[in-house]
């Protein structure tokens, strides 16, 4: 079965218009880049959400920052200090958490549970955001459709070739074609078929629907019928071109397409003659019209002597054949195989008599279906003494007559016709010359589809012949006849699924080049570019979706990085919240670091606002002091040449140091530096 690989595919930008024309804009690329691209959405919205966390904390830090003259606790500055400095917020649900455990059993008065879960919380959820966030990224491939290159578009067009060609090449590649689209019939229209089944995952529909009424009136007049009310009528509806076709195009673009086939098997008592050929040998002719093949008053000859008497059930490779012939009523007579006879009359119809030739095959029970007919004993088996039956007549009679319907988007339809009223009432329907133009290439590629006459000819016609085995079989069910129309109606269908796509693509074989016939004007051209399959192969993804991560991502990227630097710009040029301006970057890391050690009376700072405070160089920090592991604090280094005893106290007595920044001191001219406020006893 053919493979999407095999399809050239269109990888870019374009519009998928089941999602409109915005929410379908598209972007179709490789597996292997696809890939790529997901990870890397993935680790954006990481990243974008990381900086969405740094825009809260800023936000929250700022509406808690408080400047009243009474200083605030330590848990007051320990959360301050958490929204300054948590880079991503798994990292700051971690710290709030301890911080809340810390200090839930130390003192009521300080409200800990009210202080820091609603930022726990916020912390959290948008640590469960992201997470949700970067594994639904793969949430922005559509799905794998695409649409196929057509850049070799056409169909096969026989009146180009010779009959060498035609013979030795063309036939060939139609055989080919035929047998993958009854392959694809049995495999993905069968009830016990599953979506997306190997191989049956190329088009945008599995499955093109259709009814079937199983107690159909007669199609015929009169008698002719074996049943007034036991025959089938097989009915797709109308068929959406875009959502079930797979033709890609606006609402105001697409058409619908209806085919019908109405069946029945036919009596053959009052049409048939038994005519001696030589000797013992005869043949029944059979008369429903003139034969314009053989150019006689009977449609069909078969022999009578496929069976003898003493032949041996079981020493037969019998198998059926079937010949169809077509007729035209009110339509083209340059497709008419025979003139069919007043009986079969059905108005501007699309004709098909198709004769059951059973060959000798023999059967262990009677067969009652109406086309498969045997109730004949034919012979009987040496070895088990059952008797074998054989087809009642040479050639079983069936006739069924095809109809198609097209409609435009405004529901306006044609009449069920041999065609669909081409081109007169085509020309109603379609008034306008592009909307025209899009159905009647329709038509030309879908004629070959629908074509029942290619369906019987194809390499396995029935499905009652996988039940034979050496031109025996035990029985057949009462309704054969309508499985097997069934599997034609079907197999129709999948061809002109088939043919839709590879009439986008172009043939896989370029010597048949030259015998395709090639669009005609920008509607056909543009639906040679539009027609839509599904690639397992490739990715299509929301450009819609893509725009709008990397859009509002890069936005609170950026006012995750800069929102401080903004705000404070304003905030300055305004000359209001300097507390809150000061604070955000005072509880900066290196800030406080620079407040530890500037208290102590070590190094002299500048920079005393910025994102670095800087020393002069060479000058000596404070260093740990762990002679109690419990409380480590900071001392100023000792030299070695030092006396013991300094003027500068190596620590500070935790009971003396002030810890609340409580006012803001200028320190020296030009430099705004915040320091503790010495509170010494």
């Amino acid at each position: 079965m053919s493979n999407p690989t095999q399809y050239p595919i269109h990888e870019g930008i374009w519009v998928n218009w089941s999602n409109g024309k915005v929410l379908g804009a598209t972007l179709t690329i490789s597996n292997s880049n696809g890939n790529l691209l997901i990870a890397f959405v993935a680790l954006f919205i990481s990243l974008a959400g990381t900086q969405l966390w740094r825009v809260c904390c800023f936000a929250i830090h700022q509406i808690c920052s408080d400047s009243s003259a009474n200083p605030g606790d330590a848990l007051y500055h320990q959360r301050q200090a958490i929204l300054r400095n948590a880079a991503e917020p798994t990292g700051g649900a971690i710290q709030f958490l301890h911080l809340l455990i810390a200090w839930s059993h130390r003192s009521r008065m300080a409200r800990p549970f009210h202080r820091i879960i609603p930022v726990l919380v916020g912390a959290l959820v948008i640590t469960c955001g992201l997470a949700v966030g970067s594994g639904f990224s793969a949430k922005i491939v559509q799905g794998n459709e695409v649409l196929v290159e057509g850049d070799n578009c056409g169909f096969l067009d026989e009146s180009l070739a010779n009959v060498t060609v035609i013979d030795h090449l063309l036939n060939p590649y139609t055989a080919e074609q035929q047998q993958i689209d009854s392959t694809y019939a049995q495999q993905c229209y069968s009830a016990s078929s599953i979506s997306g089944s190997l191989g049956c995952d190329t088009f945008v529909r599995q499955q093109l629907p259709f009814n079937t009424t199983n107690n159909a009136s007669c199609p015929f007049a009169g008698s002719i019928c074996k049943s007034k009310d036991s025959n089938i009528i097989l009915d797709t509806g109308l068929l959406d071109s875009h959502t079930d076709l797979g033709v890609n195009a606006p609402e105001s673009e697409r058409f619908k397409f209806r085919t019908t086939l109405h069946c029945a098997p036919l009596e053959w008592h009052n049409y048939t003659q038994i005519h001696n050929i030589s000797g013992i040998r005869t043949v029944s002719r059979y008369f429903y019209g003139p034969s314009n093949v053989y150019g006689s008053n009977w449609t069909l000859q078969a022999s009578n002597d496929a069976y003898r008497d003493e032949m041996m059930i079981g020493a037969l490779s019998a198998d059926y054949s079937i010949h169809s012939y077509p007729a035209n009523w009110n339509g083209p007579e340059n497709d008419q195989s025979f003139e069919p006879i007043t009986e079969l009359e059905a108005s501007n119809t699309k004709l098909y008599i198709i004769f059951l030739k059973a060959n000798g095959v023999v059967y262990y029970s009677p067969i009652h279906d109406p086309w498969f007919e045997a109730t004949t004993v034919v012979g009987k088996d040496l070895n088990t003494g059952e008797y074998g039956y054989g087809a009642d007549t040479p050639a079983s009679p069936m006739a069924c007559y095809q109809q198609h319907q097209y409609c435009n988007a405004q529901g306006k339809c044609s009449s069920l016709s041999i065609d669909g009223g081409f081109p007169d009432a085509i020309r109603e329907v379609f008034p306008e010359d592009d909307a025209y133009g899009r159905v009647a290439w329709f038509d030309m590629v879908s004629t070959t589809a629908t074509n029942m006459q290619l369906t019987l000819h194809g390499r396995n016609p029935l499905n009652a012949s996988f039940r034979l085995l050496g031109g025996v079989m035990t029985s057949l069910p009462d309704d054969q006849w309508k499985t097997e129309v069934t599997y034609w109606f079907a197999t129709m269908l999948a061809s002109l699924q088939w043919n839709l796509v590879n009439t986008a693509s172009g043939p896989r074989d370029d010597s048949i080049n030259p015998y395709l016939f090639r669009p005609n004007g920008t509607a056909q051209e543009k639906a040679c570019y539009n027609q839509k399959i599904t690639s397992s192969y490739h990715m299509s993804f929301s450009l819609f979706g893509l725009l709008m991560v990397f859009i509002l991502g890069s936005v609170v990227t950026f006012l995750g990085i800069w929102i401080s630097t903004i705000v404070a710009f304003f905030q300055e040029r305004r000359k209001v919240d300097a507390y809150a301006r000061l604070e955000w970057r005072m509880n900066d890391v290196l800030q406080l670091q620079r407040l530890a050690h500037e208290e102590l009376g070590l190094g002299t700072w500048t920079h005393g606002t910025k994102s670095v405070p800087l020393t002069q160089a060479g000058v000596k920090l404070g260093i740990l002091d762990i002679s109690d592991p419990k409380h480590p604090r900071l001392r100023a280094p000792i030299d070695k040449d030092e006396e013991s005893s300094q003027s500068v106290p190596t620590s500070i007595p935790e009971s003396t140091l002030g810890s609340e920044v409580d006012s803001i001191e200028r320190i020296g001219e030009g430099d705004r530096r915040p320091t503790f406020k010495e509170t010494w006893e």
